[in-house]
């Protein structure tokens, strides 16, 4: 589980400026790249394993976290900010997601059609593991889980609405996501929990539908150990990337490396 969100810090570029003058022909020195002011995302949602994905083409930041109501059991939480449990009254069992297009200085949640929900229930369902990622076009992908599915879906506009997406792209636990070519995203998942059942399966459609069958990435060792996919994708020069975990016979951790799969 990742840390309880509780707020975001925005980085902040400036660019050297020629002055004039006595100094023409000099550029001032530039600060270079730092935080901001750190901001709430929201003040009456809340969330685990949040997430943050810029979005260049379309100008925006995207949020996104699980629904937080595992935070019910938190010690002191009627006395807290959250004590008129709006995430409760806000379930709506899909992952949180927040668009900004000020470089993070306010926050927008997104709604579907006037509901609580951020996103079309035909085409999301699930409250957890969140992940995002997008696509050599520009378009943005998100996914959630309800144990026993992984959904997926997409969003054309950055992260302002979702408008594609499948709720069963597949049944597993702990989905990762990687953009590929436009309309193209790789989600790798564990199909069955507890057991070397990595994949990682294949829509080419924008998340509206997903391949049948995945490509495993786990498996036994030569000295009775085991390796397993496990954690964030990427996808790079026709290639898709996933960190790899190696066990020994006992079952501990004792090495890490990279899987790799190209057409």
């Amino acid at each position: 589980m990742r840390k309880l969100l509780v707020a975001v810090a925005v980085a902040s570029a400036v660019l050297g400026v020629v002055t004039v003058g006595g100094n023409a022909g000099k550029a001032a020195k530039a600060p270079g790249v730092a935080f901001g002011t750190p901001v709430y995302v929201d003040q009456q949602l809340a969330g685990g394993e949040p997430e943050v994905l810029a979005d260049p083409l379309h100008g925006t930041l995207v949020y996104t976290a699980h629904e937080g109501t595992t935070h019910l059991y938190r010690n002191g939480i009627l006395g807290s900010p959250w004590g008129n449990f709006s995430f409760v009254s806000n379930y709506c069992n899909q992952v949180n997601i927040w668009w900004s297009s000020d470089g993070g200085i306010n926050w927008f949640r997104d709604r579907y059609l006037g509901s609580p929900c951020p996103t079309s229930p035909a085409i999301n369902t699930g409250f957890s593991d969140p992940d995002l990622t997008a696509d050599a076009g520009g378009r943005l992908y998100n996914t959630g889980i309800d144990l026993v599915n992984d959904a997926l879906f997409s969003s054309g506009d950055g992260g302002k609405t979702w408008d594609r997406g499948t709720v069963q792209c597949h049944d597993g636990d702990r989905p990762w996501l990687a953009g590929g070519v436009p309309n193209q995203v790789f989600m790798a998942t564990d199909t069955v929990e507890g057991t070397l059942s990595h994949q990682t399966f294949n829509s080419t459609d924008g998340g509206a539908t997903c391949s049948a069958n995945g490509v495993p990435d786990a498996g036994s060792t030569s000295d009775g150990g085991s390796y397993t996919g496990f954690g964030k994708l990427a996808y790079w020069n026709g290639k898709l990337i996933e960190p790899v975990v190696y066990a020994d016979a006992s079952g501990t951790t004792d090495g890490v490396g990279a899987g790799t799969w190209s057409r």
